[in-house]
């Protein structure tokens, strides 16, 4: 139900499931932190999405996964907020993958950032050289830095 939720722009009533669900004895997993990340990043709840990363071990014992770093690379690109989503990339206590660059790369694409869009592109490319949808959004970033 969360997920649900989560993924149909209901985030208010993503929480509350929670809520009621934590009431009744149910411990949130790594899905349930991971619905609830995903739907912060769907509704642009960049504080919301932090908020329950910082505490989630906290708060439900769900150790952060590679997952769980894309959902909040995700809802930190989404957010506008692509400097703190490279570097949690850069920085994050797992070895970044083509999912953590793929998360960055279309944020930046979805927010005109051709710079950042050419290096995040390059790392996709490095880890796979046949992955043609980085190559045509390498060439799309550097006309649209031309212009």
């Amino acid at each position: 139900m969360i997920q649900a939720y989560a993924r149909s722009s209901q985030l208010h009533r993503a929480l509350r499931m929670l809520a009621r669900m934590l009431l009744e004895g149910v411990e949130a997993t790594e899905a349930t932190v991971t619905a609830l990340l995903t739907g912060c990043g769907f509704g642009g709840e960049v504080d919301e999405a932090r908020k329950h990363f910082l505490r989630m071990e906290d708060d439900f014992g769900v150790r952060p996964s590679l997952t769980h770093f894309h959902c909040l690379v995700d809802a930190l690109g989404r957010g506008k907020k692509l400097d703190e989503a490279e570097e949690l990339v850069e920085t994050m206590p797992y070895l970044p993958d083509k999912v953590s660059w793929v998360s960055l790369l279309a944020a930046c694409r979805m927010h005109g950032d051709g710079g950042r869009a050419k290096r995040a592109a390059s790392r996709i490319l490095e880890l796979d050289s046949q992955n043609t949808a980085a190559s045509i959004l390498l060439e799309e970033s550097t006309r649209v830095s031309a212009c």
